[in-house]
Formats: C-alpha cells, sequence, structure tokens
C-alpha cells in the first residue's frame, strides 16, 4: 500500500483530490453497491419464491 513520507511530509493524492473528497466518494460509491446488492437480492428472492410455488 502506501508508505508514509520522510521526516512527517505530506504526499499529494495520487488521484488528486483531497481526502475529504475521496471519503465523500467512497461513501457514495458505497451506498450505490448496496442500492445494487440489495436489487440482486430481491430478484433472486423473487426467482426462488417463483420456483417454490404450486404450478
Amino acid at each position: 500500500m502506501t508508505q508514509p513520507a520522510p521526516n512527517g511530509e505530506s504526499r499529494p493524492s495520487p488521484t488528486g483530490m483531497q481526502d475529504g473528497e475521496l471519503l465523500s466518494r467512497l461513501n457514495r460509491l458505497q451506498r450505490e453497491l448496496n442500492i445494487i446488492v440489495g436489487e440482486i437480492r430481491a430478484r433472486f428472492s423473487a426467482g426462488a419464491s417463483k420456483k417454490n410455488q404450486p404450478r
């Protein structure tokens, strides 16, 4: 991963984004991922319940 800069110097982010911006983007992406995971689970559940219904 990353290593601390010598003499306590701060290094600029490789993306050029501030830490706050990166954290904000990470939070947004995690929320979006959780929404997608919820949709996938809902579709699997719906598919499983259809298979268990009598014909």
